[in-house]
Formats: C-alpha cells, structure tokens, sequence
C-alpha cells in the first residue's frame, strides 16, 4: 500500500517503510492519490470535513481514519469521495507579536513540525471564509526534499522528514 512517510507504516505487521527512489530502482510508483492516511474530523466543532492527520483536527481525539469499505466514500487527497467537499490541511501563521511579517502571510504545511517556533504558530485544517484565506487544500501545500548522495538524481520530494529513509 502507498504511504507517505515512515509512520504510516505498520512495524508490528512487518511493514516497512520505502521511499520514492527506492521504488522508482524495483520499477514501482505510488501516486499521492493512492495513499491511504487520509481521514475525517468527525467532531461536531470542527470545521473541516477531510485532513491528512489527527492533529490537523481541531478535537485530535475525533479524527477518524478513512476506509472505502465503510461505505461513506472517504477522503482522499483531494477531498470527500461521497461530498466533494476538498481536504484541508493545516497551516503556519506569524505570530502576533512578530512586526516583521504581514498576519495575513501564511504558509500550508503538512504538520506542525513544518513551523518556526520562533516567529509562527500552528494552526490546525479549516476551510477558508475570509476573502484573504482561502484554506490550504493539496495544491497549496509545498514539499520538501530528502536530500543526499545515495539518492538517484540527488533529491526526491517528501512532504515531511517522515518521508526521508
């Protein structure tokens, strides 16, 4: 099953985890949209309907994780098979008392490891309602890149550390 970092992979079941130069080497590819860590927000308060992980929710405790067999359709990285409602993710946002940036210059993250504590705080998925903040869906959330000498062509993208061997 395609996975996006280390984490998603169950150590217990004998799962391990291979990134994307690893597989482009066996001859594999594993789309984003074949990944399966997406979930629901299934708290009453939360805004969001789809996310990436618990903590994008705004009660962690009420995430629940997506399974087709379930019969609700399930979210993707795109957004609710059954609503099409998008996937929203979270975000990085300057903190108040920082005068050097615009309140408004806020970055989509995939977690909250992604944010500088020293001048942003982390906010979790919610949809936009302001004409200035749309929300962060999956195109607006930039990746990183494992970088080092044993990679073919020197990098892979990863949208966090997780996702570096």
């Amino acid at each position: 099953r395609c996975a996006l970092g280390r984490s998603e992979c169950a150590d217990d079941a004998g799962e391990a985890f291979v990134p994307a130069p690893g597989l482009r080497l066996r001859g594999l590819r594993c789309p984003v949209e074949r990944t399966s860590n997406w979930g629901k927000c299934a708290g009453s308060g939360d805004r969001v309907e789809c996310t990436n992980a618990a903590d994008s929710c705004l009660y962690a405790f009420r995430f629940e994780r997506s399974a087709e067999s379930a019969g609700d359709g399930g979210c993707d990285v795109h957004g609710s098979r059954a609503s099409g409602i998008p996937t929203y993710f979270p975000y990085c946002a300057p903190r108040t008392d920082n005068d050097e940036r615009d309140w408004r210059d806020v970055r989509c993250v995939w977690d909250k490891a992604e944010c500088d504590g020293e001048t942003e705080r982390w906010e979790e998925a919610r949809p936009g309602n302001l004409s200035w903040f749309r929300g962060c869906t999956c195109e607006d959330v930039l990746t990183g890149a494992c970088v080092g000498p044993g990679i073919d062509g020197g990098f892979h993208c990863a949208a966090s550390r997780d996702g570096c061997a």
